[in-house]
């Protein structure tokens, strides 16, 4: 399948709007783009296999009933990857295209992904890489084609599979993100022969339960260092100054490991530090935003499970991957569907021309053009349209569906039974009967928007822009609750526990019957769903951010994480100057042999004296605290992270070699038992450092 590597042109836009100006790559002198192309253009990898099904959608849809010329043009064209020079990778429409003429033309509503490739990024086994995030973007654009466009988000939460959003960003992210895996499986497939690579680990191999385990446990450290900072405090937060470092590759292993365990259905129970409200709200929301939910916690409600990208990400993985979905093939009429007439008469037999990855994927392509719609929850939708599109597969998509939702949508029941033997085939007949439903355990979406604006945006604690903070009262948990003014960790939890106990709330106004609720209270709640509806009637569209606006975003992002360690690395190093000042300080006093006479007479400038000896003394005092704190510095940057026993030993370290070099450089000056003040004021102001930390 062709596809067209784009460039940043040197021209701007005819009209002078801020339009992309783009041109084809010159894949001769680019040195990235002829990789990138050589990878794309395998014939037996996966970027192959998702630009076929890119075709296949395209081509299906040419068969509605007269399409204008325009949305013809735009099916027929060809496929775009811009290898950006913006951050951040974007499924997106419209640019302007410079020709092999120099001329500028504009292509509105042409699809195109955007996406930063770097020469780190052509590992096809990398879920990550080139491959896989091309075709979680392509993804997108092709169930945009299918399905329309998804509501407006109500969910300001950052957009990562460990943060519960809403039901349409997770539905939309977790479809794009089930292809990462999918890519993994594809190499590993063809690599090993077809038994998907899973049997063994080999060198560099980051499947499930493989990979770097230095970085995963590097991973693992970061995310312990992390939720101590929220549960404790911390007067230097490393594990958050680093965030944006860490947390980018342990999201991604996630995404693969987190999907193909099921992570996702299991709910992280907050600690009682936090749950108990000894810690600010937003430090409760950004731990359970951040760490991933235990193996064996206790399973999410429905609302929370269907707002979570990584469930959704698992369904379409199970639903894409199960043999008994990819060996059932339909008419060949249904194939023909989604073939060029050429090659739908070629051959009699479906088998020889789809093969049975893309046999899952036609149908779903089927369903989210002819038999889906957005609802509340859009993965129930899907399966409900699969279902009754193709009853005769009804049996295999419950069992999918069952088994990674654990049935907590169609009832109340699943929460005590579902691991019980036999009770997700006995629900899965009930739903074949039509005794129970998909959402018989599901509430309809209550959405409020809180009026208190604060800095930071999602789980970026140090981005200096306003966020406001939205929420599903249906899918709230007590950080979100204890956001709304009023509200404290007590009524918190009695409004969750009053909610479990109904299954879900109908109307905002239920909230009266919780035990502690006050008429200016439900007041205050009805006054914030008024708000939210208000903003969810906003609908932006789907355009190529500026460039500026996304660099300069990216840098105002990273200039406040900046800020933020000069801040503690500076309050810390006069703590700790100050610390050393008095301490190295009183040993001199006791211990020096240069002592005042009692009852002398005050020497002229002797004040002035001391006040510069003073200064003398606290600059060398700062001077000293900064090698722990710079030691201290490196360790984290290699991924050590120190208590303050090693930051005693490092400081003593530092001590002791401050006071050799000064034997060496001062031999002659018998300092005695006052040679101890620099030793004993780093060692008191490296711990005071580790215990900051």
């Amino acid at each position: 399948m062709p596809i067209v590597l784009l460039r940043r042109s040197s021209k701007g836009t005819p009209d002078g709007s801020s339009g992309d100006v783009l041109v084809a790559a010159d894949v001769q002198r680019d040195a990235i783009a002829r990789r990138a192309m050589q990878v794309l253009t395998d014939r037996a990898g996966y970027s192959q296999f998702v630009l076929r099904l890119d075709r296949y959608a395209r081509t299906f849809l040419l068969r509605d009933p007269h399409p204008s010329p325009e949305r013809r043009a735009l099916l027929e064209g060809p496929a775009y990857l811009f290898l950006s020079d913006r951050q951040g990778g974007f499924p997106v429409e419209g640019f302007w295209l410079e020709g092999p003429d120099g001329t500028v033309r504009q292509m509105p509503g042409t699809p195109f992904v955007d996406l930063v490739v770097e020469e780190g990024d052509f590992d096809p086994s990398d879920n990550d890489g080139l491959v896989a995030i091309h075709a979680h973007e392509l993804g997108h654009l092709i169930m945009a084609a299918l399905a329309g466009p998804a509501p407006p988000r109500a969910s300001t939460g950052v957009h990562f599979t460990t943060v519960k959003t809403d039901g349409w960003l997770a539905f939309v992210e977790g479809w794009g993100e089930h292809f990462q895996p999918m890519a993994v499986d594809h190499h590993h497939k063809g690599a090993d022969g077809g038994n998907h690579g899973r049997d063994a680990c080999g060198a560099g191999d980051r499947r499930d339960g493989c990979g770097d385990r230095t970085s995963a446990r590097s991973e693992r450290a970061w995310y312990d260092r992390f939720a101590r900072e929220q549960i404790e405090g911390c007067w230097i937060c490393p594990a958050n100054l680093r965030f944006l470092r860490w947390q980018g590759p342990g999201e991604q292993r996630l995404r693969e490991e987190g999907v193909r365990s099921n992570l996702f259905i299991r709910d992280l129970v907050l600690p009682p530090a936090l749950a108990a409200g000894n810690r600010p709200p937003f430090e409760a929301r950004m731990y359970r935003d951040v760490m991933p939910p235990p193996a064996d916690g206790p399973l999410k409600n429905g609302p929370r499970a269907l707002a979570s990208e990584g469930l959704v990400a698992t369904f379409f993985h199970r639903l894409a991957s199960d043999e008994r979905l990819r060996r059932s093939y339909r008419e060949p009429a249904f194939y023909a569907l989604f073939l060029d007439a050429g090659e739908a008469a070629a051959s009699a037999s479906p088998q020889t021309l789809i093969s049975p990855e893309e046999n899952v994927y036609l149908k779903i392509f089927y369903v989210l053009r002819h038999a889906f719609r957005w609802g509340d929850w859009p993965l129930v939708e899907l399966v409900k349209g699969y279902v009754a599109t193709f009853p005769d597969e009804a049996a295999i998509v419950y069992d999918v569906f069952l088994d990674v939702t654990r049935g907590v949508t169609v009832e109340r029941a699943a929460f005590s039974r579902h691991a019980d033997p036999g009770y997700l085939p006995w629900l899965r007949e009930r739903l074949l009967s039509g005794e129970a439903r998909l959402d018989g355990n599901l509430g309809a979406p209550l959405w409020l928007a809180v009026p208190r604006v604060s800095f930071g945006m999602g789980v970026y604690r140090y981005f200096l822009v306003p966020s406001p903070f939205t929420f599903d009262l249906n899918a709230a948990d007590v950080a979100d609750l204890r956001s709304v003014p009023g509200v404290d960790a007590t009524l918190a939890a009695a409004i969750v526990k009053t909610r479990d106990e109904r299954g879900a709330f109908e109307r905002v106004e239920d909230l009266a019957s919780v035990p502690g609720m006050t008429p200016e209270l439900v007041a205050g709640f009805v006054s914030m769903r008024e708000r939210m509806q208000a903003r969810l009637g906003e609908r932006s569209s789907q355009q190529s951010n500026p460039t500026w606006m996304m660099n300069w975003l990216v840098r105002l992002l990273k200039g406040s994480y900046h800020l933020a360690a000069a801040w503690q690395f500076g309050r810390a190093l006069v703590l700790a100057a100050l610390l050393y000042l008095l301490t190295s300080g009183m040993i001199t006093a006791v211990f020096s042999r240069k002592v005042d006479r009692p009852g002398a007479a005050p020497v002229p400038g002797r004040r002035r004296g001391r006040v510069r000896r003073l200064a003398r003394f606290l600059a060398r005092g700062m001077a000293v605290a900064v090698w722990p704190l710079a030691g201290s510095v490196a360790l984290y940057a290699a991924g050590i992270l120190p208590g303050p026993a090693i930051m005693g030993v490092v400081g003593g370290a530092v001590g002791l070699t401050l006071v050799g070099l000064r034997r060496v450089t001062r031999p002659a000056r018998p300092d005695g038992l006052a040679a101890l003040a620099p030793v004993a004021g780093s060692i008191v102001a490296a711990v005071l450092i580790g215990l900051m930390y």
